[in-house]
């Protein structure tokens, strides 16, 4: 790989760890998965969310201006879809509790769990903007002429949130290994209250929006 595809790498590299680093819903189902389940739907999760930032990153750096307008238009149902989406989510993680008998690690649904994150994030309106927005104050984007630099940039993203989401997991299995019920209750708790502000932030946005 030459210089010059190498900087576009490690500028993709490095809007993908802005963008993960962005506290929102599907970290906080991150870790609340990783604890409760295990590193390999962690895994999943981060993997849906590296997919969804590396489409929004091909769509801000390719400047496509069709798909991006049609995003941008369709902001207002993309929130009620994605706000009433992380809503449920809030409220079922608020009001589920562990078995009381014994606390066990259901199994994974690997690219079930990838699939409906990769829809979840890209539910999300802030995903799309953030991207635009970097993009442009880095200067990156439709100036860029040739595909391989480009195609390098997203692959950049991809790496810089899977590296992310990956340091997450790590972090989360060797220091909060041991996971009892009032642990999990606890962070079912903390992770709905999460949810359900997020998806209020959204719903309140729209609001003011629309007044002003």
């Amino acid at each position: 790989m030459n210089s010059i595809l190498l900087q576009f790498y490690y500028k993709g590299f490095g809007v993908g760890l802005i963008i993960a680093t962005i506290i929102g819903p599907v970290s906080i189902l991150c870790i609340n998965k990783t604890l409760t389940i295990g590193r390999k739907a962690g895994f999943a999760i981060g993997l849906g969310a590296a997919l969804a930032d590396a489409t929004y990153g091909l769509i801000a750096g390719f400047g496509l201006t069709l798909l991006s307008n049609f995003l941008l238009e369709q902001k207002t149902l993309f929130s009620i879809i994605g706000g009433c989406f992380i809503l449920f989510m809030g409220i079922k993680t608020f009001l589920e509790k562990p078995n009381t008998k014994k606390v066990k690690k259901p199994e994974t649904k690997f690219f079930k769990t990838v699939s409906s994150i990769y829809f979840l994030t890209l539910a999300n309106p802030i995903t799309i903007f953030s991207f635009m927005a970097i993009f442009a104050g880095v200067g990156l984007g439709s100036n860029i002429n040739s595909y391989l630099p480009m195609i390098t940039l997203v692959f950049g993203v991809f790496c810089g949130t899977m590296v992310w989401y990956s340091l997450l997991i790590e972090a989360l299995v060797r220091f909060f290994n041991k996971v009892n019920y009032k642990t999990i209750l606890m962070l079912n708790k903390i992770s709905g209250i999460g949810f359900i502000a997020f998806a209020l932030s959204l719903f309140i946005s729209l609001i003011v929006h629309r007044l002003w």
